[in-house]
C-alpha cells in the first residue's frame, strides 16, 4: 500500500487552476506525460473549459486554460 498526500492550501478557497497546475507540474512527482494529459483533459471537460496552446519555435510554449465565467470564483 502507498500513502498519498494532497496539499489543500490550508483549506482556503483558491482558484481551481492553481491546484491543477501544482498537481500536474510538481517536480517531486514522476507523472507519465500521457497520464498528465489525461488528467488535464478530464479536469477541463468537467469544468466546460478549453485549452489553448501557443508555440513559437525557439521561444517555448504557453498553455492557457479558459474557464466559463460562471465557473470562476471572483472576488
Amino acid at each position: 500500500d502507498r500513502i498519498w498526500m494532497i496539499d489543500f492550501q490550508g483549506l482556503r478557497p483558491g482558484h481551481p487552476t492553481y491546484d491543477l497546475a501544482s498537481l500536474l507540474e510538481d517536480p517531486y512527482i514522476d507523472l507519465d506525460p500521457t497520464r498528465r494529459r489525461a488528467l488535464l483533459e478530464t479536469h477541463l471537460r468537467r469544468h466546460d473549459a478549453e485549452l489553448e496552446i501557443q508555440s513559437r519555435l525557439g521561444h517555448g510554449s504557453t498553455f492557457v486554460c479558459q474557464f466559463p465565467r460562471d465557473r470562476l470564483a471572483l472576488s
